[in-house]
């Protein structure tokens, strides 16, 4: 017989009036970061709803230690039908393989799965720059996101080259945030399949958790939630 699950208390949390989003993460840091300050920012409704993010530990990444943060979060605490599990992982690790058998058991367990192609950095290139515009040549540059150097990766200089500059430890996400329908739309330029679990072309649909998080979702969203 399994443990008794508990209620799920934070400061600032009351279950009566907010939904749960639990976010786990690939990155221990960067998209922690993000998400923080979206959350703590005038950007969303936080009267409405608490954000919990498990981000990586110990190097424990993969898209199974992923789903397994998710799972321990279900096993312990006493969720709510209106509550949304999200996991966030990077397409540029894993083989299709992998994220094929990934997308299978989050649809089975009613996990939202949000891939990057490649990276979560793109995501926040996206703030900016319209990649959907790019040359084959340019789009392929992104998708493959090789070094750069021993520091940075081909995104990493392409989002200093928008922003001036760029900390993957602890991202500056007041350049970022005041752009963020500008992700948004330029996230969706780039989705063939709104309704596929992921993509093998140069995408991100961290999008689709990020409309239900702000206030005020754009036009462009509409047609693709």
């Amino acid at each position: 017989m399994g443990r008794e699950r508990v209620e799920y208390k934070r400061t600032g949390f009351k279950r009566e009036y907010k939904k749960l989003f639990i976010i786990a993460t690939e990155g221990e840091k960067t998209e922690k970061v993000y998400f923080s300050n979206l959350f703590d920012s005038e950007l969303v409704n936080s009267n409405s709803y608490y954000i919990e993010i498990l981000p990586a530990s110990d190097g424990k990444s993969s898209p199974r230690n992923v789903i397994k943060r998710l799972d321990k979060f279900k096993e312990e605490y006493k969720l709510y039908q209106e509550d949304e599990l999200w996991m966030l992982i990077d397409r540029d690790s894993w083989d299709a393989k992998q994220l094929n058998e990934i997308a299978r058991e989050c649809s089975q367990k009613s996990y939202n799965l949000a891939v990057s192609t490649p990276c979560f950095e793109l995501w926040l290139l996206l703030h900016k720059k319209d990649v959907s515009m790019l040359s084959r040549d340019e789009k392929q540059k992104l998708l493959d996101n090789k070094k750069v150097n021993k520091n940075r990766t081909y995104i990493e200089t392409q989002i200093i080259e928008e922003f001036g500059t760029y900390n993957k430890s602890m991202p500056n996400c007041s350049l970022f945030l005041p752009h963020i329908n500008t992700a948004v739309s330029n996230s969706i330029k780039l989705i063939t399949n709104p309704k596929a679990r992921w993509s093998e072309e140069l995408s991100t649909y961290v999008y689709k958790l990020v409309v239900k998080l702000l206030k005020i979702p754009t036009s462009e969203i509409n047609r693709t939630i």
